[in-house]
């Protein structure tokens, strides 16, 4: 507080921080705010203007995010994303180690999973994410970066973009 007073003085804002209030029943408020100096006409600082919002549900959200993060990183399933037209966008340490390939190797290509005697399994895999539709556990073949065939259990679920459409798995 002593700080941002001092900074209006000096006629200086402050850009959005965050910060905690205390609401009237106690309880912690998670904010965000930003800080303006109000000017008389000579110049003069005559006081300022405080803009706060309730951050509450972003800092909710974001927990949750990082929650799920942390149990998609640690789980022992190798566990990515990729979008239909085949590009990964998310590789986590158990795919690491399954597939060969790291996050920085995989992340932003098409890596040639599939053997192509199973080219057609992804075609069907694909319809039924464009669907919306989740595809059920079954056991099948995929390429590690050295070339081998591993026996995997495999299952994939919709991803959607902010508008709602199918892109991805």
């Amino acid at each position: 507080f002593e700080s941002n007073l001092k900074l209006l003085r000096d006629g200086g804002a402050r850009p959005p921080y965050e910060s905690i209030n205390l609401a009237k029943d106690g309880r912690r408020i998670p904010l965000s705010a930003s800080l303006f100096p109000i000017y008389d006409a000579e110049g003069k600082v005559t006081g300022g203007a405080v803009i706060m919002r309730d951050i509450t549900e972003r800092k909710r959200a974001e927990s949750e995010r990082a929650q799920l993060a942390a149990i998609v990183e640690t789980s022992s399933d190798a566990i990515f994303s990729r979008l239909l037209e085949g590009t990964i966008l998310s590789w986590n340490a158990s795919a690491e180690r399954l597939y060969g390939y790291t996050a920085a190797e995989a992340i932003g290509r098409d890596l040639k999973l599939v053997p192509p005697d199973r080219r057609q399994e992804i075609a069907d895999i694909r319809d039924l994410i464009r669907q919306g539709k989740l595809v059920p556990n079954h056991e099948t073949v995929r390429v590690t970066k050295d070339g081998r065939r591993i026996d995997i259990s495999h299952s994939a679920s919709p991803l959607k973009d902010d508008s709602g459409n199918f892109i991805g798995m």
